[in-house]
């Protein structure tokens, strides 16, 4: 499993947030100014000037790499992180550096930045170090509060840390829930993709077992039972197929590439070859006015479905006249293999044919884009039409 810094939802909810620290931090800034402007006199120049330049600038930075794609998790984690400890410096320099205490009414001018350090800290850190940057800031804002407005004034100096320690720890919890919302996302997106993953490998194995039975059954065993029923006179047809079935093994062996393609030239020549192969008194005529190539997994498909419909045909009617048509067109292609045999019912084929079944229509309907049919009946031949639009 990835880092969190590197899940999607996560990234995404970290900038996200980085931009609004920054941003809301800024605005709520705005109601220091006058604050400041009233205290100049409290604390040294140099130490107010260089305080908030360098807490508003760490704003700014915040705003900007958030609203950065390149910069990553970790960096944003890092800068809020950065703001939150510099605003507890800043906390711990004040009384160090108090002159005179505020103005009757008024709160030191670090007010403003309560909220935006809290936050900060929430988006950096996990819970029990953001945790204790909220109470450790709750607490050097307290005592900043207390020393500004005097020991006589301590009670006022607790209500504002406790209100302070309440609206860091709401900006806190808000962060985490945001933070665990998108976890969950990704783990959603994780455990999906693993189980597509899962899925298509199945899918893979029961392809390849189907490819394995088709091949053994368009190859193997049609060259053994030809053997087997025939006499010498049978050699030469045994032969074809014998140096057909090893012509597909050797296509098993280097699998079509899935970007791969073939003229459809040589798609005409290889199923002109197998026409050959099935033996004589089959014709051939093609029409191509494709342009373009034929994607090899198509073309791979398409000639075993027609090398099988030419052995089926050779088998069953093997005194029968065989045609091949062949039309490549801008569409796609199909391929026609008839014969005047003695045809058959096609709903009164099993099944379990792997022949009709496997190697023909579930060859073909399983490709995208792909079709088949056969048309055929008792006395009229048959007619396989294999088909891909694309």
């Amino acid at each position: 499993m990835s880092a969190p810094g590197d899940r999607r939802a996560v990234r995404e909810t970290v900038r996200l947030l980085a931009m609004l620290v920054g941003a809301g931090g800024l605005a709520f800034s705005l109601t220091s100014v006058p604050l400041i402007r009233g205290q100049l006199a409290t604390t040294p120049p140099w130490w107010t000037v260089s305080t908030t330049a360098a807490l508003l600038g760490m704003l700014v930075l915040l705003v900007l790499a958030g609203a950065l794609p390149r910069v990553s998790t970790v960096t944003l984690r890092h800068l809020a992180g950065a703001f939150a400890v510099l605003f507890l410096l800043v906390l711990v320099s004040y009384p160090f550096v108090l002159l005179e205490p505020v103005p009757d009414g008024q709160a030191p001018w670090m007010r403003g930045f309560v909220g935006a350090a809290a936050a900060a800290g929430a988006t950096a850190w996990r819970a029990p170090a953001a945790l204790a940057n909220i109470v450790a800031g709750t607490l050097l804002w307290g005592l900043s509060r207390w020393w500004a407005l005097g020991a006589e004034r301590s009670l006022l100096a607790v209500q504002d840390a406790a209100v302070s320690l309440a609206f860091g720890v709401t900006l806190a919890v808000i962060v985490w829930v945001l933070l665990r919302s998108a976890r969950a996302v990704d783990d959603v997106a994780a455990g999906s993709a693993a189980n597509a993953v899962r899925a298509a490998q199945v899918a893979s194995r029961e392809a390849e077992r189907a490819w394995v039975a088709a091949f053994a059954h368009d190859g193997v065993l049609a060259t053994i039972r030809s053997a087997s029923q025939g006499g010498p006179e049978a050699a030469p047809a045994v032969r074809r197929e014998a140096r057909q079935a090893l012509d597909d093994l050797d296509e098993l062996r280097q699998p079509a590439a899935d970007d791969g393609e073939l003229s459809a030239a040589l798609l005409v020549e290889r199923l002109r070859l197998r026409a050959e192969l099935a033996g004589e008194g089959t014709s051939v005529a093609a029409t191509v006015t494709r342009e373009g190539a034929i994607p090899e997994p198509v073309a791979v498909k398409v000639i075993a479905a027609t090398a099988e419909a030419l052995r089926n045909s050779a088998r069953h009617a093997p005194g029968a006249a065989r045609s091949v048509l062949v039309r490549v067109g801008t569409s796609g292609l199909e391929v026609r293999v008839g014969d005047d045999g003695p045809g058959f019912d096609p709903d009164a084929v099993p099944a379990d044919r792997l022949g009709l079944t496997r190697s023909i229509l579930e060859r073909m309907n399983t490709l995208p884009g792909g079709y088949a049919r056969v048309e055929s009946a008792p006395g009229v031949g048959t007619v396989v039409t294999l088909g891909w639009r694309g």
